[in-house]
């Protein structure tokens, strides 16, 4: 063992990062929350709005799975899912939409679209997050065996 090992061996070890993440939310607040809480299990890129991320899936980009609100300037959370459900690149792709809007309001909306989808309200526990997105990845790579 080198000795800068010995020495350091106290530390906890770094955990391997297990998917990436997209998170799009307009509150500033909100994408720091996300990051910080899932930077340690995922690679997570955050933007504030829908034109940020349909630009970043155009330079070859492809999250393992998605974190959006709903209401956002420029592109909604529902516009945004309407141009990744059309897309065959994109439509398959695991997506969150955390909003404050009625979970029934929301739910009728998410039925149009091919991504396969889920609802968490606001406020929201970023752990209770983390964890579901774990359970979307795990289920994933079950599906792939």
């Amino acid at each position: 063992m080198l000795i800068k090992e010995k020495y350091l061996s106290w530390l906890p070890k770094k955990s391997p990062k297990v998917g990436s993440i997209l998170a799009v939310d307009d509150d500033f607040a909100i994408r720091v929350i996300l990051h910080n809480v899932l930077k340690n299990s995922f690679n997570v890129s955050v933007f504030g709005n829908g034109i940020e991320v349909l630009l970043w899936l155009k330079e070859g980009n492809i999250p393992d799975v998605i974190v959006s609100d709903i209401s956002m300037p420029e592109l909604n959370g529902f516009d945004l899912l309407e141009s990744l459900s059309q897309s065959g690149l994109y439509n398959s792709i695991p997506i969150i939409i955390l909003s404050g809007h009625e979970e029934s309001e929301v739910k009728s909306q998410m039925l149009k679209y091919q991504n396969p989808v889920t609802f968490i309200r606001k406020p929201f526990d970023p752990i209770n997050v983390q964890q579901h997105l774990l359970d979307i990845l795990q289920a994933k790579r079950l599906a792939v065996r």
